[in-house]
């Protein structure tokens, strides 16, 4: 039979749903709220370095251009982030209601109090049917948006690269908006990025040692053992990846920091190297 829940469990789930509904409309409205202040600035301020009007002449920018390149620029950038935080919300869901299943009710070998759900869910057969259902439900996501992690990561890492160089090199030729808004956005693109991928590398962590409790050797029956010796294998540790070409691993966050770091090195050296000539 499932464990008894008591009152003060049943408040804490309640609590915990709470959360990730305030969380999921604080990120739906800190996203939209990114996207048109970044936008607002460039209305404001168009001819600042990190737009590309920056490179047109006075004499050319006329108010034709300067209407159809914040259109232009507003509507990638609204979509943009709404696709962002749906992406966001949908993780956030995911491993706020799923975690408790891969990471404990499936896991064998912990303490009867860690259990909420019934003893039959870590029976060999119910065990390997939740477990490809998870997979499954995963692999749907990962289709629907994981074409988008390379470009994701590109542009978080270029962006990141842009505001470093532009503010080390031409910080003083910058306005003091921008000046501010450089670093903000590069810390906003690298930690963000690497928060991602942390949870992403910590999926399958987590996914792969509920995999390695399941020992043969912990069923007595000779029926559970030869079922389980015989689909095991079929099972894998949970990923989010984007196709067989990208798939994130807890050393993924590392890769991502040295490359960005590399980057930013080797793009000021470029950088400085060309000016002198």
């Amino acid at each position: 039979m499932a464990k008894y829940m008591s009152h003060r469990e049943r408040k804490r789930d309640k609590m915990e749903d709470r959360i990730v509904n305030t969380l999921s409309v604080f990120v739906f409205v800190l996203s939209i709220t990114c996207g048109l202040l970044i936008c607002s600035h460039y209305f404001m301020f168009p001819k600042s370095a990190p737009y590309i009007t920056y490179l047109i002449p006075d004499m050319y920018f006329f108010t034709w251009i300067y209407v159809l390149t914040g259109l232009g620029f507003l509507v990638p950038c609204i979509g943009y982030t709404t696709v962002l935080s749906a992406a966001i919300i949908i993780a956030i869901s995911f491993f706020a209601y799923m975690r408790p299943i891969y990471a404990t009710e499936l896991k064998l070998g912990l303490h009867h109090s860690k259990y909420k759900a019934s003893n039959k869910l870590r029976e060999p057969s119910h065990l390997i049917r939740n477990w490809k259902a998870i997979e499954l439900l995963l692999e749907a996501g990962n289709k629907s948006m994981g074409f988008g992690l390379v470009p994701l990561q590109t542009i978080f890492t270029k962006l990141a690269l842009f505001c470093n160089v532009t503010f080390v090199l031409f910080g003083n030729e910058l306005q003091l908006t921008s000046k501010i808004a450089m670093p903000v956005i590069a810390i906003f693109a690298i930690f963000g990025w690497s928060i991602f991928l942390s949870i992403a590398g910590n999926l399958f962590l987590t996914s792969k040692a509920t995999l390695n409790s399941w020992k043969i050797s912990y069923w007595t029956d000779k029926k559970s053992r030869l079922l389980m010796k015989k689909y095991k294998r079929s099972l894998k540790p949970l990923t989010i990846h984007g196709g067989s070409y990208f798939v994130i691993r807890p050393k993924s966050v590392l890769n991502f920091l040295r490359g960005t770091s590399r980057g930013t090195f080797r793009a000021l050296v470029a950088v400085r190297k060309t000016l002198s000539r």
